[in-house]
């Protein structure tokens, strides 16, 4: 690995930036009872939502939409969470009233994988990283990237039999549309390290984002150690297809990666990473 590759702190260990607004504490039950809260289940329930949401995260959340409606309020390890499930709803909290809100626990966990990326990252950060990466995304760009996709989408589905396995299939498609549109590279390589490593990162990022369970990550717990190695095994691969870049000497600023590393005189190669 090159000089500055390799991080000072490793991504899953990496603390809060500074620059963040403090997380709020978590509202309680008992201190809940004086809010005007919406629909929901009875917060009597609370430890056996945690045990649904535990065991099926996505099916729990579908059964609160579908009971509660599209804004719905329960409690999860007798925490009040609160669930927005309109376009609207999301318009506003991402958009529109993005300033009122902090990205709370569950995008403290995924940072522990992504690093401080454009999903996971926070003003002024935030708004930083989005400016940095506004080149690739010109409108002169997207027509060449839009038919780059239908080529990888044909020699994708030409291989497909009578029955596939979609997750696996979106997986590799996914990768490898993001490969050669924002890095200009074949993922091949990287497929299988890549969605076995993120199969388990997404994972643990469900199960574990309640409140107390972060505890646990210095553990020897192997539930918990597969969480850290899989964030270990992806910053691996990022840190080698910006080295074996860098080695190649070509100057590109056709996509994300090359115009990152001509910008890298002025960022690190862990906003890079």
């Amino acid at each position: 690995m090159s000089e500055g590759a390799s991080p000072s702190t490793s991504v899953f260990d990496a603390p809060r930036p500074t620059e963040y607004r403090e997380i709020p504490a978590a509202i309680t039950r008992s201190e809940a009872r004086t809010l005007d809260l919406p629909p929901g289940p009875n917060p009597a329930l609370a430890d056996l939502l945690t045990l649904t949401f535990m065991i099926d995260t996505p099916k729990f959340l579908q059964r609160m939409q579908e009971r509660h409606g599209d804004i719905t309020s329960f409690f999860l390890a007798r925490r009040l969470f609160i669930g927005v499930f309109s376009a609207q709803g999301t318009y506003e909290v991402t958009v529109s009233k993005q300033h009122h809100f902090v990205k709370g626990v569950g995008f403290a966990r995924m940072r522990k994988v992504l690093g401080e990326g454009l999903l996971t990252n926070e003003e002024p950060i935030h708004m930083q990283h989005r400016r940095m990466m506004q080149p690739p995304f010109h409108h002169g760009n997207l027509d060449s990237y839009v038919a780059l996709m239908h080529r990888i989408i044909d020699d994708h589905t030409k291989k497909w039999e009578r029955e596939i396995n979609l997750a696996d299939e979106m997986m590799a498609l996914t990768l490898e549309i993001v490969a050669q549109c924002l890095f200009g590279m074949e993922s091949n390589r990287y497929t299988k390290q890549i969605a076995h490593s993120m199969e388990i990162a997404i994972d643990r990022i469900e199960r574990t984002m309640l409140p107390g369970l972060d505890r646990f990550d210095s553990s020897k717990i192997p539930y918990f150690t597969k969480f850290r190695d899989s964030s270990d095994d992806l910053v691996s691969i990022a840190d080698e297809i910006i080295e074996n870049r860098m080695k190649s000497g070509t100057d590109r600023t056709d996509d994300l990666l090359g115009i990152l590393l001509a910008m890298r005189t002025s960022i690190s190669i862990d906003h890079i990473r």
